[in-house]
């Protein structure tokens, strides 16, 4: 009963906490100041194989997909670490359902030629 009131209590109250922000529309002010330098910079190909090679890599070796296309190389069709667990499990299902059907038959066949007996 005094875990019903106290949920009950949390749950009326106004003041409820949250682990992550949460935008209150009522106020009129912000607390949070913007700066317009926090733009994202995306690079170009060129930007990105110099950083690499200023890193020590070798561009030769590069496989970025646009490196891939232009090599003639085709990217691996990797299957998910689900779907392979799915289709492993798929096939031991189908081998103990194959194993039951042969056990099944096996003893229809003994039970049939003791009738014939």
């Amino acid at each position: 009963m005094k875990n019903i009131i106290l949920i009950l209590a949390l749950l009326s109250s106004s003041m409820l906490y949250a682990s992550f922000p949460v935008v209150n529309t009522s106020t009129l002010y912000h607390d949070t100041i913007k700066n317009s330098s926090d733009t994202i910079k995306s690079e170009n190909l060129e930007d990105y194989h110099t950083r690499l090679q200023n890193s020590g890599f070798d561009i030769a070796k590069c496989r970025c997909e646009d490196c891939q296309k232009f090599k003639g190389i085709k990217p691996k069709n990797e299957k998910s670490k689900a779907a392979r667990t799915a289709i492993s499990i798929g096939l031991m299902l189908l081998i103990i359902i194959v194993v039951i059907v042969g056990l099944f038959a096996l003893m229809l066949a003994w039970t049939f030629f003791e009738w014939l007996n």
